[in-house]
């Protein structure tokens, strides 16, 4: 299954040089102008949350760490990547969603009944800037361990469960007011195909954006 991976990839980091790495990655990011490291700088602009994202993100590093070989240690990098691309996504869809105020309201109850609204928007603000900023770490590692490349899954694995997280949250709210959502016959579909996407990636695939994207695009 991983043999592309195993035949040009050899050795088990640990988690100091796994830390090492982000630690440098960290570094550069707070003095660079790029776009991507804005989350870093965010982070590194509020101690509290620095330090709050620093213990998860080594506890990420340390279950990477953990892996036995090289091969499965690439696949667990991804594993974590997709993981921190969902928490992202879904707060972004929170944040930035065409969803009215009202509904935002209702997708807030439903999914954290135990918070208030403002709580709940604080806490994907949070967990938004943490998730980028792991991504970003993360990513750069698997650039350096030579698995990720400029044009692989991760923008089309964005682009699928951006599009399942915006309907599962028109189903949810149409479910709460007592509504049919005409989409939401979808939802498994949208699922599936989401489903299907991190199988190849947890399999060391990598794909051309542009063919899976149109081939995506026709499928849906």
């Amino acid at each position: 299954m991983f043999g592309s991976l195993s035949k040009k990839l050899k050795g088990v980091l640990t988690f100091d040089e796994l830390a090492e790495r982000s630690e440098r990655h960290i570094e550069v990011a707070i003095s660079d102008d790029a776009k991507e490291s804005t989350w870093l700088q965010q982070l590194d602009a509020n101690l509290e949350w620095f330090e709050a994202w620093l213990d998860r993100h080594n506890d990420m590093l340390r279950r990477i760490a953990d892996s036995p070989s090289r091969t499965e240690q690439i696949i667990a990098l991804r594993r974590e990547t997709l993981e921190a691309i969902e928490q992202s996504t879904e707060a972004l869809s929170f944040l930035l969603d065409e969803l009215s105020e009202e509904d935002k309201r209702v997708l807030a109850t439903a999914a954290h009944p135990d918070m208030s609204f403002e709580e709940v928007g604080a806490f994907y603000c949070e967990g938004y800037v943490y998730a980028q900023a792991s991504t970003r770490c993360l990513r750069l590692i698997s650039f350096e361990l030579e698995d990720a490349k400029k044009d692989d899954w991760l923008d089309l694995y964005m682009d699928i469960y951006g599009e399942y997280v915006r309907a599962s949250n028109r189903e949810i709210v149409a479910q709460a007011k007592g509504e049919t959502d005409l989409l939401g016959a979808l939802l498994p579909v949208d699922k599936q195909i989401v489903d299907d996407a991190r199988e190849k990636v947890l399999q060391g695939l990598n794909w051309n954006y542009n063919r899976e994207a149109r081939s995506y695009n026709q499928e849906t």
